[in-house]
């Protein structure tokens, strides 16, 4: 692989501020290449949906195969990582929570964070209910028995 200027700016990020890269997992060869030069310490991964409904939750395509190459690559990179899920009603059922954490079974943290509306000019999101603060508490309980740590954010 050719290092561009993305490679360059994650280079001088760790010497300058630190070693977080966030990912949508969908350029593995390019995490890859972070892991082996060691230019990342840490990592968060976002899981928008379960693997198979991913392209239509994010509107473009991402072949499923390149997200669980990302998720093994991470699993088993040997540093600090977390997978990530923002839980918005009108985009994620608690079915598909269930079944995006058995895609990352045995994965260190997990974390599902609050969809905030406010951030939005989509109206139709805007008056969507959030799940409440008990139902995604009950949820970090379940979804906990599957990965080391799930927490709400």
């Amino acid at each position: 692989m050719v290092a561009g200027p993305g490679i360059f700016w994650v280079a001088a990020l760790k010497d300058t501020t630190g070693e977080l890269l966030c990912t949508y997992g969908s350029r593995p060869e390019m995490l890859s290449y972070l892991l082996h030069k060691k230019l990342i310490d840490y990592t968060a991964m976002d899981i928008k949906a379960p693997l198979e409904e991913y392209s239509k939750t994010v509107r473009w395509q991402v072949p499923v195969q390149t997200l669980r190459k990302g998720i093994g690559l991470i699993m088993h990179s040997g540093i600090q990582y977390e997978f990530r899920t923002t839980v918005a009603r009108c985009l994620t059922s608690k079915d598909d929570l269930r079944t995006i954490v058995r895609t990352i079974k045995g994965a260190k943290n997990y974390y599902l964070q609050r969809f905030v509306s406010a951030k939005l000019n989509d109206p139709t999101m805007t008056s969507d209910p959030s799940y409440s603060d008990h139902e995604l508490k009950a949820l970090a309980v379940e979804l906990g028995h599957y990965v080391g740590n799930c927490r709400v954010r």
